[in-house]
């Protein structure tokens, strides 16, 4: 991916989300539009569990060093935004795009814990059966353990799940 197409959408508590501020500087619009847009079609006009799914208001410093807001979203949130604003096509594609790409590697990421979890598991099986053959194995069955605890302990928590974006 390049910069542009990387800055479009971020993790946040493991979720592929964006911003209304990047949001409002790639469709060319002013940032208090962009809020004013989630406060009057999206807030008045979606379920509160969409909105608490997909949005989250959040503070920043701006340059002058003080507080403002500013919205994360997930793709969902993204999409039910951007069908609000004329004109913005090929950005709604490029965020899309970015948010697909995200997701993709993410789940290459799962795949991959996976795949390491199975490895783990087939070592741990075949060291247990080679020390149930015989007391020689089953000393070194013993000094592999630790080390096979401590590799399912770290992919264990690896793995968890998170909890929903936002809460």
């Amino acid at each position: 991916m390049d910069a542009v197409f990387q800055s479009l959408v971020s993790l946040a508590e493991g979720k592929p989300v964006t911003t209304s501020r990047q949001m409002a500087q790639r469709f060319k619009k002013r940032h208090d539009n962009i809020m004013r847009l989630f406060r009057t079609r999206i807030e008045g006009r979606h379920s509160k569990e969409f909105i608490a799914l997909n949005f989250e208001v959040v503070e920043y410093l701006d340059a002058k060093g003080e507080l403002r807001e500013e919205l994360l979203m997930t793709k969902n949130g993204f999409i039910a935004m951007a069908t609000k604003l004329r004109g913005a096509e090929e950005w709604q594609e490029r965020f899309i795009a970015a948010f697909d790409a995200m997701t993709e590697q993410l789940e290459q990421m799962a795949l991959s814990l996976w795949t390491r979890r199975m490895k783990l598991e087939t070592r741990d099986a075949t060291s247990a059966a080679k020390a149930s053959v015989g007391s020689r194995l089953m000393l070194e069955r013993k000094k592999d353990l630790p080390g096979l605890k401590k590799e399912r302990a770290l992919l264990d928590s690896e793995m968890q799940p998170a909890l929903p974006l936002f809460h």
